[in-house]
């Protein structure tokens, strides 16, 4: 519903986004809509452009957050085994 979009995206109550647009139909409605969607997500596509920029980075700050979740997968499977009073494998 165009109403509930609204009230989310510009933090308005209903009842006076309701009074704003009483009379004047849904064009009007959805033209205000499409100007407040856009503009609630131009930082975000702003922020997306800046890191697609720096493939590198963006590139090495993933290499090390998978190297980081190794480790901790690593010592969770070693206590899950113990746990269970599986033998490790070269044990």
């Amino acid at each position: 519903n165009m109403l509930t979009l609204f009230e989310v995206l510009s933090k308005k109550p209903r009842a006076e986004i309701e009074a704003e647009f009483h009379g004047q139909g849904y064009g009007k409605l959805k033209k205000a809509l499409v100007e407040l969607t856009v503009e609630t997500l131009r930082p975000v596509q702003e922020s997306y452009a800046d890191l697609m920029k720096n493939q590198d980075h963006l590139m090495g700050v993933l290499d090390a957050g998978a190297q980081r979740a190794r480790g901790i997968a690593a010592q969770t499977i070693t206590r899950v085994r113990d746990a269970m009073g599986f033998v490790r494998p070269g044990v």
